[in-house]
């Protein structure tokens, strides 16, 4: 595999990681409605009337598209200015591990303060990209 298919892996699998995510949020939705936990007008115009676990899943989705934009630039951008190596690589596959762990616990027994040990780790992996993008566009060449 070339070094761009080793920085982008990662970034597939976490679409599919989107992909299940919203898979079990729908899911979880129609089974709501479907047993009378909630309605469809109760949720119409305010998320919070779903139940717990639709509300879990549809907070984690949500996360998907948030913090991880940084992570989806920082690797074009390594890869569009020929700065792509493996401390990129590593760092990319560490970022999607740790955003894999925070959607379980998230997810299960949401526990927040083991989520935001891994979000604040995931955090520090996305700006450790961006330095070592850094000191590659601007110093290292």
């Amino acid at each position: 595999m070339t070094i761009a298919q080793w920085i982008l892996a990662p970034i597939f699998l976490h679409v599919v990681l989107i992909l299940v995510v919203a898979i079990f949020g729908l899911r979880a939705r129609i089974a709501a409605v479907m047993s009378g936990k909630t309605t469809l007008k109760a949720i119409a115009l305010d998320n919070s009337a779903w139940p717990e676990e639709a509300r879990k899943l549809g907070n984690n989705l949500n996360n998907q598209f948030e913090f991880p934009t940084l992570w989806y630039a920082v690797c074009g951008l390594l890869l569009v200015t020929g700065k792509a190596d493996w401390v990129g690589v590593v760092l990319s596959w560490l970022y999607l591990i740790l955003r894999i762990f925070h959607s379980v616990v998230h997810t299960g027994s949401n526990h927040v303060p083991l989520r935001m040990r891994l979000f604040l780790a995931s955090v520090a992996v996305v700006m450790a990209m961006w330095m070592w993008f850094a000191i590659r566009f601007y110093v290292i060449g």
